[in-house]
This record gives structure tokens, sequence and C-alpha cells, in this order.
């Protein structure tokens, strides 16, 4: 068993930022059999299980975190209120050089991402 400074791997709490940064550090901590005690996450994920936990505490309602999906369909709705296609919506967001060497799907996160940035 590993510990840090006597403690046990079941009580640390791995935080990285990005998804693949966190799927770089269990691949690492599976390399030396230690992945599943310790738990990883990323640091919006922890917060996010964080604000389920003690919801209650915080909210004199109950609230939940959208996902990336409901995000996606509410700029898709947002702009075809507005005649927009999200097609169109990037073209127009987007330059030229900015689009270079991205998938259009990589184009739409981006763009979903940012309009709720």
């Amino acid at each position: 068993m590993t510990t840090f400074r006597s403690v046990a791997q079941q009580k640390i709490l791995a935080i990285s930022f990005t998804r693949k940064a966190r799927q770089e550090l269990q691949k690492r901590l599976a390399a030396q059999s230690i992945t599943s005690m310790v738990r990883v996450e990323t640091f919006n994920s922890w917060c996010e299980q964080l604000l389920k936990q003690y919801n209650n505490l915080i909210y004199d309602i109950p609230m939940r975190v959208i996902t990336y999906g409901e995000k996606f369909r509410l700029v898709k709705y947002s702009l075809s209120k507005n005649s927009l296609s999200l097609e169109r919506a990037i073209d127009l967001y987007f330059s030229t050089a900015q689009k270079r060497g991205k998938s259009d799907e990589e184009l739409m996160a981006i763009f979903v991402n940012d309009c709720f940035f």
C-alpha cells in the first residue's frame, strides 16, 4: 500500500484541471498499481460533486449543473431563434486562421464553451 506522509491512499484526492491531465495521472497511478484507492478528479468534476453533496447548505432550492449536451442544445436553440445555424455562427465567429487545423466538432465545442464563458 502506498502512503504519503502516513496518509492512506484511499484518503488522497488528486486534482487536475483537464480531463486529459486526469487521464495521464490515472495512467501513471495505474503503472504503480495504486489507481483503485486514490481518487482522481478534474477541478470541475470535484466542485460539481461538492455542490451536489452540499446543495441544501448553499442554496434554498435544488440546483444542478447543466451538461455539455444541454449547453449545446441551448446554443443551437438560441441561434435558431435568431435565424442562424450553428455552422453560420461558427463562420461569423472564427477567422479563417482560427479555423485552420480544427475539425468542425472542435470549432463547435470552442464556440459553445465561449458562449457560456
